[in-house]
């Protein structure tokens, strides 16, 4: 299962030499890169069971600070951190769908910020479920989901961030975003016909259009965050054995 209520961040933790995997240049000052078949419990030490449920330290294990010298295949993907038991991830993850209403209500009531939580993972690393279950104490008046899959032709009519604007979240509000524009520096960079249909002029499609993007969203969300947008950004990170799992799981379960 995915690791749960984390909304607060903190820094890496160390690595862990795994196989080859595809190296994310997300701009990493805001991303928890949580393992996305991780599982909670907590120790029967009193002191570690405190130190499990604070958020802050909770996070550090997660936040990736600086980007620069990044590598994902450096980090475990069945990194598990001091939790070992379904029985207590479902504890803590009451314990903080609890915590994060009362949040919400805080956060309506005040009227002066935003939130945003983006998620991106590879395909059945789990982040529909982790919108459904860790959400699920959320006000839904107070919070809305989007889904950003292949654009339509209206949005192809508009720059690559057009589509993801309009549905940023309002003050008192939380927005929730299942990808993001940070496909446009993923797959689109990988299949190029993709980048094709988005009907950009030919002379701005340059060798130096990725980086040009990474720094327009770098501006955007800097644009954001100075005026009380909070984004919060999560990658699950799945292992190709456990992907593969998981596929063949959905092959008995159509409704997946």
């Amino acid at each position: 299962m995915t690791v749960p209520a984390v909304l607060e961040l903190g820094r890496a933790p160390s690595p862990v030499r795994r196989s080859a995997a595809p190296r994310l240049a997300f701009p990493a000052n805001h991303i928890l890169t949580l393992p996305s078949c991780a599982i909670i419990s907590f120790a029967d030490n009193p002191a570690r069971h405190q130190n499990a449920m604070n958020p802050e330290k909770l996070a550090e294990s997660y936040r990736i600070d600086h980007g620069k010298h990044f590598k994902l295949q450096e980090y475990d993907p069945a990194d598990t951190g001091q939790w070992r038991s379904k029985e207590h991830a479902e504890e803590a993850i009451q314990e903080g769908i609890a915590r994060m209403a009362d949040l919400q209500d805080k956060l309506y009531a005040q009227d002066r910020w935003a939130v945003l939580l983006i998620f991106q993972a590879m395909d059945a690393a789990g982040k529909d479920g982790v919108i459904k279950h860790v959400m699920s104490g959320v006000n839904p008046q107070g919070c809305q989901v989007y889904s950003f899959k292949a654009p339509s032709e209206k949005e192809l009519q508009h720059d690559f961030l057009w589509r993801t604007t309009r549905d940023l979240p309002e003050r008192g509000h939380i927005g929730i975003f299942n990808r993001s524009y940070y496909e446009e520096v993923l797959i689109v960079r990988v299949h190029s016909d993709i980048l094709k249909t988005e009907k950009t002029p030919d002379s701005l499609v340059t060798q130096n259009i990725w980086q040009e993007r990474f720094e327009d969203i770098h501006a955007f969300e800097r644009h954001m965050a100075r005026n009380g947008t909070v984004i919060r950004k999560f990658f699950l990170h799945l292992s190709k054995k456990e992907q593969e799992r998981r596929f063949l799981a959905r092959l008995e379960e159509p409704e997946k």
